[in-house]
């Protein structure tokens, strides 16, 4: 028994993370066809940081996030945030959505708000 997870490409031999079709390196329940996940990992939106572009993790939210302020990392895709979808966090509004990989975790797509990174040059 294993589950290779569609965003990321890992693989887990933990029963449940089978059954729940979730990815512990992603920390995400991966129930999406492949197809979607790509287009998730591959889209850009023209007025968000650009795909490429090196990014700061600046902010996080107050319980803390896994990848710490100061990380580096590169953008490898952007999506704009759903006009009148509800937001996420109280206190900021996201306009945009990013998946980002970050320099201590190579190859691992992480999804990321806007209001938590940077550009940096």
């Amino acid at each position: 028994m294993s589950f290779t997870c569609p965003l990321c490409g890992r693989t887990s031999h933990n029963p449940t993370d089978e059954a729940e079709r979730y990815c512990a390196s992603c920390h995400a329940f991966t129930d999406v066809e492949p197809a979607a996940a790509y287009a998730l990992l591959t889209g850009e939106s023209p007025s968000a940081i650009a795909v490429g572009a090196r990014v700061r993790k600046a902010r996080e939210d107050p319980g803390g996030d896994i990848t710490p302020i100061g990380t580096l990392g590169r953008v490898m895709a952007s999506h704009d945030y759903p006009e009148g979808a509800e937001q996420p966090h109280p206190d900021h509004t996201v306009r945009h959505f990013y998946f980002v990989t970050w320099d201590d975790k190579p190859g691992v797509p992480v999804g990321c708000a806007d209001w938590k990174i940077e550009e940096v040059e």
